[in-house]
């Protein structure tokens, strides 16, 4: 056999055993990229629960201040029109 036909079969082995190599380690960052995104999206999750518990009281607290404003402007409104 001539040399250079050796040397280029050799080559395309060892590439080949390289590129295989390769998508292997591709395929398993990929599968540990997937489960660390699952992890955050389950930590994003339960963030939003406990964001969604804080807020709502404060909402509501607002909800009611406004209320005692519009309660206050009317009582104010009253004690003018008695004065009247």
């Amino acid at each position: 056999m001539d040399p250079l036909v050796i040397v280029v079969t050799v080559v395309a082995v060892i590439l080949s055993l390289v590129l295989l190599v390769v998508g292997v380690q591709t395929i398993l960052v990929l599968q540990q990229l997937r489960k660390t995104l699952e992890k955050v999206n389950h930590l994003t999750e339960i963030a939003e629960v406990s964001l969604n518990k804080v807020v709502t009281p404060l909402q509501n607290v607002g909800g009611m201040m406004e209320g005692m404003k519009t309660g206050f402007k009317m009582l104010e409104l009253f004690s003018t029109f008695l004065k009247s």
